[in-house]
């Protein structure tokens, strides 16, 4: 870890099949919440910049600012990785009582906002992006499983699979946010992988899961698949 490039309060964190994080929402100084009785925002300054922290960077720069949102999004705001990769922005309350020093587009609803926006992640734009192309819907613990991929548009060798857990934010807290890797059986570099399904529930609770191709830091869009005993 090492120092944030930019002040936020009341993030959302959305983390990455790459192991990436996309930080969002928040605002630069305050606190969350807001009085009993309604009143104003405990925090102020929007932080309209989302930020990406990349842990297999070199220290120092870790993080990188990427893209600016026009809407100010503070206390209850959220965000949630899609199954094509993409992030879900949505949300915010007392959206109309804060200090603000630059231009935003406010809330045309005053104090909630019921905008969605959808954030794209850099990967989302590298040639090197595999395309999924099967995935089986049911995946057994310690099972193999065969998948299919597009090689004749592959740009890259297929180097990682990941199963990503479906989630939800609220108050900056996710509580189902998992990355679990899978272990690559083969590859016969023309189409197929077999990979082996989670070791055990301790790893991956059953359930329901988006299964994203790595090619380096670049994945695919995802299928859904679901774990069961």
């Amino acid at each position: 870890m090492e120092k944030m490039n930019a002040r936020r309060v009341m993030a959302d964190a959305v983390l990455l099949p790459n192991g990436c994080v996309i930080l969002l929402n928040g605002a630069q100084n305050g606190v969350a919440g807001d009085s009993a009785t309604g009143g104003s925002s405990k925090a102020h300054f929007p932080q309209f910049w989302a930020v990406l922290y990349d842990p297999y960077a070199p220290p120092g720069n870790r993080f990188t600012r990427l893209a600016r949102s026009q809407i100010a999004r503070m206390y209850h705001s959220t965000a949630a990785l899609t199954p094509d990769g993409t992030v879900l922005v949505a949300g915010c309350d007392r959206c109309d009582y804060f200090n603000v020093s630059v231009p935003y587009s406010k809330s045309p609803w005053g104090l909630p906002e019921y905008r969605v926006e959808v954030f794209y992640p850099p990967f989302y734009f590298w040639d090197a992006r595999p395309t999924l192309l099967f995935a089986p819907e049911v995946l057994a613990y310690g099972a193999s499983a065969e998948l299919a991929y597009d090689s004749v548009t592959a740009k890259a060798d297929i180097d990682g699979v990941v199963l990503m857990a479906p989630s939800s934010t609220t108050h900056s807290t996710n509580f189902n946010q998992r990355a679990v890797g899978l272990r690559i059986l083969s590859d016969d570099n023309s189409g197929t992988l077999v990979v082996q399904g989670p070791p055990n529930r301790n790893i991956a609770p059953p359930g329901w899961y988006m299964l994203f191709l790595l090619s380096g830091q670049a994945y695919s869009g995802s299928m859904w698949v679901q774990l069961l005993l």
